[in-house]
């Protein structure tokens, strides 16, 4: 599995002044997400937590409602072989709609639609979406409570969290982009069965 962070040479200009320092900067890799061995996506993250960014974009994208609808989730391949770490397999315990999520097209790092075919498609899906109301005071709180090792290493991470109403953080995850990190927080919010109930005020 490869390593999120990278050690390189690059020219630092200071006062008017070059020289080549190490610098350490954030990885960009692909990751092929299968299930039953097609690949539905492919998208350019950091490595690391996985797992949690496949499981988050499956149910953002509607294939998935719960941890119960996953068999098993593990890297193909062998470990001692190039490459390793970078196709995730993701077993369904039941009968994933996938015609809905597969891209032709690679899905990266940027923001906006990433891949989906039409506009129309994703505005049909934010029927399921509850507008909630959140105090302003919790939410300058938010940049102290996302804790980013990641950024403050390299300064090229995102952020994300996910918090209750009295400000408990019950997940954060970074990645080099940042609707990554956003479907690793959904990821591990499905592994811990924290997901919020829509049909609640308090959720």
């Amino acid at each position: 599995m490869s390593n999120p962070l990278r050690q390189v040479l690059a020219l630092v200009v200071s006062d008017g002044h070059a020289q080549r320092e190490p610098q350490t900067v954030l990885v960009e890799q692909p990751l092929a997400i299968q299930v039953h061995g097609e690949t539905v996506a492919t998208t350019l993250r950091t490595p690391g937590e996985d797992r949690f960014l496949a499981l988050g974009f499956l149910f953002a994208e509607g294939v998935l409602d719960t941890l119960a609808d996953v068999g098993s989730v593990y890297h193909c391949g062998r470990t001692d072989q190039p490459g390793y770490g970078d196709t995730l397999e993701v077993t369904p315990a039941t009968t994933f709609e996938l015609e809905r999520v597969r891209r032709a097209s690679l899905t990266n790092s940027a923001c906006g639609l990433c891949g989906r075919a039409v506009i129309d498609d994703m505005l049909a899906d934010l029927v399921r979406a509850r507008a909630a109301s959140v105090p302003a005071a919790l939410l300058r709180q938010v940049p102290r409570l996302l804790e980013l090792p990641l950024f403050a290493e390299t300064g090229g991470a995102h952020g994300a969290c996910a918090i209750t109403r009295a400000g408990e953080v019950i997940a954060r995850a970074e990645d080099v982009g940042r609707h990554n990190a956003v479907d690793k927080v959904v990821g591990k919010l499905l592994y811990a069965d924290r997901m919020p109930d829509p049909s609640r005020d308090d959720a």
